[in-house]
């Protein structure tokens, strides 16, 4: 999969590279190094422009700020991709 960024920030969350990009794209996607691949994770519904992103070690309440189906992301999205190709 090819996924073309503008202007974007990165982080490292669990072994894995996730790109959010700036302006106008809306688009988030994730490296994962065991697979070798990019997926494209989901569109944000607002436009951001010089944003910044950082990972927070040790915060005590961090599930508190935390997506929380995070667990089902990378799944549901295996799944759709799974159900495109199928069809």
């Amino acid at each position: 999969m090819r996924v073309l960024l503008n202007m974007f920030n990165a982080e490292v969350i669990d072994d894995r590279i996730f790109v959010i990009s700036e302006c106008y794209d809306k688009k988030v996607a994730c490296f994962d190094d065991k697979e070798n691949q990019w997926n494209s994770l989901t569109n944000m519904n607002v436009h951001k422009l010089l944003m910044s992103t950082c990972v927070i070690k040790n915060l005590p309440n961090a599930s508190d700020y935390a997506y929380k189906h995070r667990d089902k992301l990378m799944e549901e999205k295996r799944k759709k991709m799974l159900y495109s190709t199928n069809q």
